[in-house]
C-alpha cells in the first residue's frame, strides 16, 4: 500500500525543494513510514501563486511557466519518511518529514522546466539539473537556491504568513 498526504501548492513543492519539514493537520496520524508528496489540484491562497509568479519574472521570459514547473498541479512532487507527529496546538498536529527526494520516477515533478525560456543559460542548466534531480544537497542546491532567489522567495512567503497571523514559517 502507498501511503499519500496530498498538500496544495505552494507547500507540497516547497517540501520537495527542501525548505519544509512539518506539514500540519487537524487529526493526529499515527502512521510513521514512507509516503508520497502530492500537489493537489489547487493553491493554498491565490496571493501566494502572485508572490511566486512576481518573483519569477526575473528569472524567465514568462513566469507562469516557471510557476507551472516548479510548483505543478495534480501531480506527485516528492517522496518522503513521516518520522513522528507531534500536537502543535489544541487542535493541530505536526507530522515531521524527513528523507525528502524530489519526486523522478515515473516521471520527474518538475518536466516544465524544460521548456521554460529562461534569461540566461546558466539558469536554463540549473533548471536542467533540477528537473533531473532526485535529493538536492551541497553545491547544486546552493547554487539552485542562489540561482532562483529561493531564500528570498521564503522570506516573501513568511512574510505573507505573518500578514495572515500564522504563527508558522518556512
Amino acid at each position: 500500500m502507498c501511503h499519500v498526504i496530498t498538500l496544495r501548492q505552494p507547500w507540497a513543492s516547497l517540501i520537495a525543494l527542501g525548505f519544509k519539514h512539518l506539514e500540519f493537520r487537524t487529526r493526529f496520524c499515527h502512521y510513521k513510514g514512507p509516503v508520497v508528496i502530492h500537489a493537489g489540484s489547487n493553491w493554498y491562497a491565490p496571493a501566494l501563486r502572485t508572490i511566486i509568479s512576481e518573483h519569477f519574472r526575473k528569472y524567465a521570459r514568462h513566469s507562469e511557466e516557471a510557476v507551472q514547473a516548479l510548483f505543478p498541479l495534480s501531480l506527485p512532487v516528492a517522496d518522503a519518511v513521516v518520522e513522528d507527529c507531534q500536537p502543535w496546538t489544541e487542535d493541530t498536529f505536526a507530522l515531521s518529514l524527513t528523507q525528502v527526494r524530489i519526486m523522478t520516477q515515473p516521471k520527474p515533478a518538475f518536466p516544465g522546466m524544460l521548456s521554460v525560456p529562461w534569461k540566461t543559460s546558466q539558469t536554463k542548466e540549473l533548471a536542467d539539473a533540477l528537473a533531473r534531480a532526485r535529493v538536492l544537497e551541497g553545491r547544486e542546491k546552493n547554487a539552485v537556491y542562489e540561482e532562483f532567489g529561493l531564500l528570498a522567495l521564503r522570506q516573501k512567503i513568511n512574510g505573507w504568513l505573518r500578514g495572515q497571523g500564522s504563527n508558522g514559517s518556512l
